[in-house]
């Protein structure tokens, strides 16, 4: 495998650093510098919207993308704490957030910058590289295109860190072609059991990433609403969509039917940086299609 390419010292380090920074910024501050919105094309980023998006909408948290049922801490949070233990440092809190992501992979970016060591260098390399594969791809690239697809003023704040982590796949000769992470290798799709007049449609699943592939957000949820001529308020997406069900099923499902579509060419449009990790969200929503689909042909 080639050494990687960033020399230390760097400018090119120095940017990285100073772009995950920024990037933590967004994340945790609703009160950001009027040069830094502007910068940013961030528009009137005001507490309440910082709220809508990050605290209520779409949560960025590993554990809402890679579980079962879309639900905070559990199995996922304990696997990347793990990590932390592995590697011989402390656990932070919330390990699973994506502010703690970005953190400690600048802190590994930082060690470019402190130290000149060979043998350092080369295990920097490699923690980024596991980090990575394991931690980071299986979910923010497409936690990332949710975002800016939803809101766009976070468009180009979304884009610039998907730059950088297509630069870090390729600059670090990540196996994204050959290896799957293990958390998708291990990855349950949505499938339809029982006699057709029997299935219950699992509403949980459908607003749970890992499962069905999809991630749906609050914005789209109420314009399901809209093109289905039906009516719902500010819930728990299940909630919602229930709601939603209970109106108008057959239109809500072919709404659903084509929002996987969607989601599943966004996905698509992936494939080429990030390989396997994007095909398991591919294959994700193309079991989820079937799915509906099913339940469609009963109504």
């Amino acid at each position: 495998m080639e050494k990687v390419k960033i020399k230390p010292n760097g400018p090119e380090v120095l940017e990285k650093i100073e772009l995950l920074r920024t990037a933590r910024e967004v994340l945790s501050s609703s009160e950001l510098h009027p040069e830094l919105m502007q910068a940013l094309g961030l528009g009137d980023f005001t507490r309440d919207v910082h709220t809508e998006v990050f605290v209520l909408d779409l949560k960025p948290f590993a554990s809402i993308y890679l579980s079962k049922i879309a639900t905070l801490g559990g199995e996922v949070q304990d696997v990347i704490a793990g990590y932390y233990r592995a590697v011989g440092m402390s656990v932070p809190k919330d390990p699973d957030s994506m502010y703690q992501m970005l953190s400690h992979y600048e802190g590994l970016l930082h060690c470019l910058v402190q130290d000149e060591q060979a043998d350092l260098y080369e295990r920097t390399a490699h923690l980024r590289r596991a980090f990575l594969h394991e931690q980071i791809l299986p979910w923010i690239p497409f936690y990332l295109t949710a975002l800016g697809d939803s809101y766009e003023f976070l468009a180009l704040f979304s884009e610039s860190l998907m730059e950088f982590f297509r630069f870090e796949v390729e600059d670090l000769n990540v196996e994204v072609g050959t290896l799957m992470p293990l958390v998708l290798a291990e990855r349950e799709f949505l499938k339809a059991t029982g006699a057709p007049d029997e299935m219950l449609l699992d509403v949980k699943a459908l607003v749970s990433p890992f499962p069905s592939g999809l991630i749906l957000t609050q914005k789209d949820l109420f314009r399901c609403a809209r093109e289905s001529d039906a009516v719902t308020r500010v819930g728990t997406k299940s909630f919602m969509l229930e709601t939603l069900l209970g109106q108008k099923p057959k239109e809500v499902l072919e709404w659903l039917l084509n929002e996987v579509k969607r989601q599943r060419r966004n996905w698509n449009s992936l494939e080429e940086e990030f390989a396997k990790v994007a095909e398991s969200w591919v294959c994700a929503t193309e079991h989820t299609q079937r799915y509906l689909e099913m339940f469609l042909s009963t109504l």
